[in-house]
């Protein structure tokens, strides 16, 4: 094809070739058959008409002798015959040379046209392995997976068998990158692909889709070769990788769709797939999970929560209520907890927990503690200006917004201008939120601490470290998960556990909170037990601060 490309040019632009450095103009001017034949018979005649008209007429007037003149007459032809050879040889010499530089040049060009031709078959061949095969790897990529799948597919719709997709993903492979470095990565990234392909062999596919991750395709298999082709995958990942006499214990997560029962085109195929790599990834990676319907509408569910907590966003429909916190020594409330409602304009009221979690996994999180954190703040100025200065706004905080750089600063600004002290708010975070990386929480905590703000842990006994972390965290208060003050009067040894947990925290200077009450013998064991402070349907719902406010009215 290249070749017939650079001969077109040639036909088509005769200064192709000049352009190349060949410059055939004086070949050209020359190289007209008929004129010049023409135009060597004309000399031809001119000389012979010239020669033997004055030729013959100067013997006239010089020779008068009959015998000499039969002489002169003989040597006069063999003259001009000689002559004329001369002439010939010197024109056809000429028109020799130039015809050998004609095919000399030709000889050339058509040299450096042809190596020209091989360099362009080189470079196509170079730059189809680079559209269609992973430089790391080697293997085939993304785009030679789908012209093959689709072409595979086809066929399966005409022979009525079944093609497996296989997307697979490295566990963690962040972690590996950013503690060992991306040369160690691009090694590991090398290493599971060798590894793939010891299981899966042709007429079988293995493709890298980028980066961290892989493509399979298993032509006419069922069900039960698919089991355990994937369990032979999983297998030969786990073995251990050594590298610079370290090993290393390396997992994939696989989601898998099957033509024709999930799909009947690739991109179809790789959505599926990608849907049911998730679902394994959230239930705890290094495993496969096969596509399903469900799966499908879970994923569905999910982007369009995802938009919806946009449009709430942006149209202001989020809501906080305040649950008061009942100190038991008293009776009075000392503090209420900001708790956000959310809503909609067509679902109505949707519970934190349906939302809260989809806002953590798609980072909208952020946005949301920061409004939780202003409109209560906001709330709190609005109280103080009414006198009521002495209540306790409690505020929950995520994980994320911990790791905001900026908290403790943007914190103490809003404090200052809303003229909010410090012993007026209350930061609540989950064991959750402060594990996902303890340190800097910590060194986050007690900056927060400096200020003068109170630090409660929420959710307390909920996770498998509260005991140990307990007396690191800069922590002023426990509030006591809802699920051990629900099992009271119902189990002995919940209750024993329970009034552990609150002697365990007055020995570290700690005041306790129980959340969830709802009965008068809760309260009745709480009060026996030196709780703090109680929260729950018992005393309060969560109420607007226009309802909170009528608590006080009468104060």
């Amino acid at each position: 094809m290249i070749k017939n490309k650079d001969a077109g040019r040639v036909q088509s632009n005769p200064g192709y070739l000049q352009a190349q450095g060949k410059d055939f103009s004086h070949i050209k001017k020359r190289n007209n058959p008929e004129k010049e034949a023409m135009k060597i018979i004309g000399i031809y005649l001119l000389l012979g008409f010239l020669w033997i008209s004055l030729s013959d007429k100067l013997l006239g007037i010089f020779v008068q002798d009959l015998d000499t003149l039969s002489v002169i007459q003989l040597y006069k032809g063999w003259f001009y015959v000689a002559t004329t050879g001369v002439i010939f040889y010197l024109i056809i010499l000429d028109k020799l040379k130039l015809f050998k530089t004609a095919t000399d040049e030709i000889h050339s060009t058509y040299n450096q046209l042809a190596a020209s031709h091989l360099e362009l078959l080189d470079m196509e061949a170079k730059l189809k392995n680079l559209a269609y095969y992973d430089p790391l790897t080697k293997l085939p990529n993304k785009y030679f997976l789908k012209e093959t799948g689709e072409e595979l597919i086809q066929n399966v719709k005409e022979e009525n068998k079944k093609v497996a997709l296989l997307y697979i993903d490295l566990d963690d492979f962040k972690n590996i990158n950013e503690t060992m470095g991306h040369e160690l990565g691009d090694k590991l990234i090398e290493h599971i692909a060798r590894s793939l392909l010891k299981v899966i062999e042709p007429p079988h596919l293995v493709a890298s889709l980028g980066g961290d991750e892989f493509g399979v395709l298993l032509l006419d298999i069922n069900y039960n070769q698919l089991e355990k082709k994937i369990q032979q995958l999983l297998e030969q990942i786990r073995e251990p990788w050594i590298i610079n006499e370290h090993s290393f214990f390396v997992t994939i997560s696989i989601g898998v769709a099957i033509c024709p029962d999930h799909g009947c085109n690739f991109s179809t195929l790789l959505q599926n797939a990608d849907t049911a790599l998730s679902h394994i990834k959230e239930r705890g990676k290094d495993g496969y999970s096969l596509f399903t319907q469900e799966l499908k509408d879970r994923a569905w569910n999910f982007v369009q929560m995802d938009n919806q907590l946009r449009t709430a966003l942006q149209k202001q429909e989020f809501q906080l209520y305040y649950q008061p916190q009942l100190d038991l020594k008293n009776n009075k409330i000392i503090g209420v907890e900001a708790l956000i409602r959310w809503y909609h304009p067509q679902q109505g009221f949707i519970p934190p927990m349906e939302f809260i979690p989809f806002a953590e996994k798609t980072g909208h999180i952020d946005k949301i503690s920061k409004w939780v954190f202003e409109t209560a703040c906001l709330q709190k100025q609005t109280w103080n200006q009414l006198s009521y200065r002495s209540l306790k706004i409690a505020i929950n905080l995520s994980g994320q917004m911990l790791a905001f750089k900026d908290l403790v600063a943007e914190t103490h600004r809003i404090m200052i201008e809303m003229g909010i002290s410090e012993y007026e708010l209350e930061f609540e975070l989950t064991e959750t939120a402060l594990l996902a990386d303890f340190k800097k929480s910590v060194l986050v905590l007690n900056e927060l601490k400096e200020l003068g703000l109170t630090i409660a842990l929420d959710d307390f006994g909920t996770g498998y470290s509260s005991l140990t972390y307990l007396k690191e965290l800069p922590i002023d208060i426990i509030k006591i998960d809802r699920n051990f003050i629900s099992g009271i009067g119902e189990s002995a040894k919940e209750a024993d556990i329970l009034k552990y947990i609150i002697d365990l925290a007055h020995s570290l200077n700690l005041k306790v909170v129980a959340e969830g009450v709802e009965t008068k013998e809760q309260v009745g064991f709480l009060r026996k037990n030196n709780c703090d402070m109680v929260q729950g349907f018992y005393f309060f719902r969560p109420e607007t601060a226009e309802e909170v406010e009528k608590y006080f009215s009468g104060e």
